[in-house]
């Protein structure tokens, strides 16, 4: 079955000039929400910070904030999300997001390259699956634009750390090929930040993709 792997919300602002008056602020409150967050690097315009035992990374910066990780756990990442933007537009008085990203990776364990390569095929078009085989497909993207919504959809077989567990790239020991599917939802429109539900938008998002994935996945082969 699908297992989500990464995670990231990032977003763009406008103006965010209070960073030099307000990053120590920032920093405090984000502490203060998120137990054990240690500051990783600072730079003059970036803060960038890390949580120990955990693969969640977060950083914000005059223009430009962004929280990932590796783990399972969607409702712990929305709620950190939700609170990154709920300090930053606070503290740097943030009316508007200029523009905000969503990524969403889903993996799904194989235990064989033969079988990550024919759950691969049920996912992309007939025309370009036909003539393939196994160990030749590397990775295929599709993009859509709707207005001010771009969205891009990758495919891939890749070889990660076993379940359980948060799947790395960069993890020692045993591997097993997964089929990956990621979704980059990318909105360019100005949104109110009164206006923007951050849990609900991303939730949304995700489990949408889950159950356009699980659809085509599960479907019988063409």
């Amino acid at each position: 079955m699908w297992k989500p792997i990464l995670r990231q919300f990032q977003f763009e602002y406008a103006d965010g000039y209070l960073f030099w008056d307000k990053a120590g602020r920032v920093a405090r409150d984000l502490a203060q929400a998120i137990p054990g967050l240690q500051l990783r690097n600072q730079l003059i315009d970036q803060r960038d910070f890390f949580l120990p035992g955990s693969t969640l990374e977060l950083f914000f910066g005059i223009r430009l904030a962004s929280v990932s990780s590796w783990e399972e756990d969607g409702a712990e990442f929305r709620r950190k999300a939700s609170l990154l933007l709920e300090i930053l537009s606070h503290e740097l008085e943030l009316d508007a997001l200029t523009r905000f990203q969503f990524l969403c990776s889903l993996g799904w364990p194989c235990q064989t390259h033969e079988e990550a390569h024919a759950l691969a095929m049920k996912l992309l078009p007939r025309e370009v699956t036909q003539n393939l085989e196994t160990g030749e497909f590397l990775g295929a993207q599709l993009e859509v634009r709707k207005g001010a919504i771009l969205g891009t959809t990758r495919y891939a077989i890749m070889e990660l750390s076993p379940p359980p567990g948060p799947v790395r790239p960069d993890a020692l020991g045993p591997r097993i090929p997964f089929v990956i599917a990621s979704v980059f939802h990318n909105c360019f429109e100005t949104v109110p930040v009164r206006e923007f539900k951050a849990t609900a938008v991303l939730e949304d998002m995700e489990q949408r993709f889950i159950a356009e994935m699980s659809k085509q996945i599960n479907s019988p082969a063409l």
